[in-house]
Order: C-alpha cells, then sequence, then structure tokens
C-alpha cells in the first residue's frame, strides 16, 4: 500500500521594556523633590503606573482597530489599501500584519511577486512565534523560496508551528520523514509521530497515511485493526482512495477481524 501526497502545504520597545525604565526614571524625579512619606511616594508610584497602563491599553486597542481595517480591507481584495494598513503594523513589530505581507509578496497581492520579501517578513513574524508564519518559512526553506534550500532548517520551523498545534507542518513532517529528502533519512518512527498528530486533529491525508504504516509495519508495530480504524476516520473526512482502500482489505484474512 502506497502513500497519499499533497503539494507541501503551504517597534519600538515593548511594554515590558517600558516599564522595565520606569522605576529609574521615577527615582530622579524623587530625587529632585522635597522629601515624601512612604505612602505618598507610593501613591505618586500608582498614579505613574496606572497612566503607563492606560496610554498602553489605548494604544493597543488603537493597534487592534487599525488591523481589523487591515484584515477587512484585505478580504475584501483591496490588496493596495490593505497593504497601506499593514506596512506601519508591520514596522511597528506587529507579527500578524507581517505574516499578511509575507502572503502578499509571494503570492503578488498588491503588490508585484517578491520571494526573498516575502521570505524576510514571514521570518520576522515566525519569530515572534506566529505558527503559520514558521510553517511558510520552512516552506520557503524545504523549496529554496527567496531563500537557499535548507531541509534541516525547513525541518527546525516546522517542528516549532507543528508543536503549536498547525496540522499543515504535522502533515508535512510526516511526509518528509517517511520519504527522506536529501541528506536528510527516511525515519519512518518520526513520520508516525507527526502523521498521528495530525491524524488527531482531522486531517484526512495524515489519517489515510497513518493507517497505511500500521498496516505496513513501518516505524510501529503491524495493527491491522488501527489501520482500519484510521482509514475509517480518513473516509469519514471525505477521502475517497480510504472508502476503495476498506472495500478491497474487507476481504482479506488479515483484516477479518477488525469489521
Amino acid at each position: 500500500m502506497s502513500y497519499q501526497q499533497a503539494a507541501t502545504r503551504a517597534h519600538g520597545a515593548s511594554p515590558r521594556a517600558i516599564a522595565a525604565r520606569l522605576p529609574l526614571v521615577l527615582l530622579l524625579a524623587l530625587l529632585a523633590a522635597p522629601p515624601l512619606h512612604a505612602a505618598q511616594v507610593n501613591l505618586a508610584a500608582w498614579r505613574f503606573q496606572q497612566d503607563l497602563v492606560a496610554r498602553l491599553g489605548f494604544a493597543h486597542a488603537d493597534q487592534q482597530r487599525r488591523l481589523q481595517a487591515a484584515e477587512q480591507a484585505y478580504r475584501n481584495g483591496h490588496h493596495r489599501l490593505a497593504l497601506r494598513h499593514f506596512l506601519p503594523l508591520a514596522r511597528a513589530g506587529n507579527a500578524e500584519a507581517q505574516f499578511y505581507l509575507g502572503q502578499m509578496h509571494e503570492l503578488g497581492q498588491g503588490v508585484p511577486r517578491d520571494a526573498r520579501r516575502a521570505f524576510g517578513w514571514y521570518r520576522a513574524a515566525a519569530r515572534q512565534g506566529h505558527l503559520d508564519a514558521q510553517h511558510n518559512l520552512a516552506v520557503a526553506y524545504a523549496e529554496g523560496l527567496g531563500v537557499r534550500a535548507d531541509i534541516r532548517k525547513a525541518v527546525r520551523w516546522w517542528i516549532q508551528s507543528a508543536d503549536l498545534g498547525n496540522i499543515d507542518a504535522q502533515y508535512n513532517l510526516g511526509m518528509i520523514y517517511i520519504m527522506g529528502h536529501g541528506d536528510l533519512r527516511p525515519d519512518p518512527a518520526q513520520a508516525v509521530r507527526w502523521w498521528r498528530k495530525a491524524a488527531a486533529n482531522g486531517d484526512a491525508l495524515a489519517q489515510f497515511n497513518l493507517g497505511t504504516l500500521y498496516a505496513n509495519g513501518e516505524g510501529t508495530r503491524t495493527n491491522y485493526c488501527e489501520a482500519v480504524r484510521w482509514w475509517r476516520r480518513s473516509a469519514e473526512n471525505g477521502m475517497r482512495e480510504a472508502e476503495q482502500v476498506l472495500a478491497r482489505v474487507r476481504k482479506h484474512a488479515a483484516f477479518s477481524r477488525c469489521w
């Protein structure tokens, strides 16, 4: 039995840094002022912190409003308008805006296609923990899009994205490990690990391939009933190949006790 393949799926200081500098600023202000009682000092500090929290909260809310406006423009196909909204947000360090810009440069939406710029924005967002950017960055490394191909860097970024729950990253890791790639040798046990995660998350291709691994005894002990269980789930999710395999193995003696 064979596996089913799919194309590789593809600013300034932070609030914490600002807050870390406040005690020094407050101390300098106190040294220049007449002596205060402890209660007065605490009250002054509390009022200063409350004012800072209010200002930071307003800035965050404003950024969220601008991000939502950019996303709405993008969904409506107004890519140039979306670009004008996303660009200042991305430059200010907003990971979601950086991800969108990577996608827009990759697909040529409102800007000319530019794999190198797409790679740069994906990397900026990925470094901030954006799981979809991590996945797309891995695809760029795997396929040499805007950067020199490096399958090991691709795998490292896919693992980060997969650990955060990206199903496409989980699926791609399974495919890389079952097939091997360049100097990366096949590792069926790792393929089982990652396809099991993607399968548990409802990916029909991963469910089909995981069933095949159980049937063939690759990366795990042969378990025909476990194979049938995953093929059934794949078929329920619309995988016609799984339905066909189930029809064939139903007549096979090795699978007879699994129904």
